[in-house]
C-alpha cells in the first residue's frame, strides 16, 4: 500500500490544482495565460500543480477591513 502513495499523492495534487486553476478567473492568473498552467499542471508530474500554487495562482485578498465580531 505505501508503494501507491507516490502515485496517490500526484493525482490529488494534479487534481486540486486543476480544479483550482479552471476555476480561477483568467484576469487574475499570473505569470503564463491560464491554458499554459492547466497543460503544465497535467504534463509535468509534481512541479506543474506545485508551480501553479506558488507562482501561477493569484495572491490572496486581504480583509475587507477590521473585525466586527467579538474579541
Amino acid at each position: 500500500m505505501i508503494r501507491y502513495l507516490p502515485l496517490i499523492l500526484e493525482i490529488v495534487l494534479a487534481l486540486y490544482a486543476l480544479i483550482d486553476c479552471a476555476s480561477t478567473d483568467a484576469s487574475r492568473v499570473r505569470n503564463l495565460p491560464k491554458p499554459a498552467w492547466l497543460v503544465l499542471a497535467v504534463l509535468v508530474p509534481y512541479v506543474g500543480p506545485l508551480a501553479w500554487l506558488v507562482a501561477g495562482r493569484p495572491p490572496r485578498e486581504a480583509a475587507a477591513g477590521p473585525r466586527t465580531g467579538p474579541v
